[in-house]
């Protein structure tokens, strides 16, 4: 979306039709809005109470 040309533009990048990131060239707004909805998702996963506890590092 936007420019390259014109240095301002959003690149996205999926796979599979999944977005896994974003790039972002002179579009300062747009990276703060993307970062605050990733940690929203981030925020919204539960980990399944039976899920095994992750390992303590050695």
């Amino acid at each position: 979306m936007g420019s390259l040309e014109a240095r301002d533009c959003t690149v996205t990048y999926r796979l599979g039709g999944r977005e896994l990131a974003k790039a972002f060239v002179h579009r300062d707004l747009d990276g703060l809005h993307t970062e605050l909805a990733l940690e929203q998702r981030i925020a919204t996963v539960t980990v399944s109470a039976d899920a095994p506890a992750p390992k303590e590092p050695v």
